[in-house]
């Protein structure tokens, strides 16, 4: 039977198909959490490498992905040097931010933080933190909040 068969001689239908036994989707997303550090900074003394935040990324994309991280004080200022400005007069005190234990520079108010050709996350994603130093202010700073928004978005190459 096998050389019969070899011989392209039809002995009858034959049914062929395909089991597909999983999909795995893309998967690229980003979560920003805050330390209450954060929120309650003394802007009088000097402060070096205070975690003020979390940053989780997820990601299986076969190209990679970049992360970017915007200012909303620099980007205001069109400055290379993110501030903490206050919200009712034009008192600020200047901040270096780092990224996974890396300065984060600015460019016009946003900076490319890492960027990843073909690393893939774990499962429940990867952590980096993000940590503020600032050499705090020689006077005391007028009574009111100091603040500065920063968004982190993850973008595939």
């Amino acid at each position: 039977l096998f050389f019969v068969a070899s011989l392209g001689i039809n002995l009858g239908s034959q049914t062929m198909g395909t089991l597909n036994f999983g999909f795995i989707g893309p998967i690229l997303d980003i979560s920003v959490s805050s330390e209450s550090a954060a929120s309650n900074l003394q802007l009088s003394t000097e402060i070096i490498d205070l975690k003020v935040g979390s940053v989780v990324k997820r990601s299986n994309k076969k190209v990679g992905y970049t992360i970017t991280l915007a200012s909303a004080n620099a980007a205001l200022n069109n400055s290379s040097v993110p501030s903490l400005r206050c919200s009712t007069n034009p008192s600020f005190l200047d901040y270096q931010l780092k990224y996974a234990g890396t300065s984060v520079v600015f460019v016009g108010g946003s900076a490319s933080v890492v960027s990843l050709p073909t690393e893939k996350s774990p499962s429940s994603g990867s952590t980096n933190d993000v940590t503020i130093s600032y050499k705090g202010t020689q006077t005391l700073p007028v009574e009111d909040i100091f603040s500065d928004i920063l968004t982190f978005s993850i973008i595939a190459r």
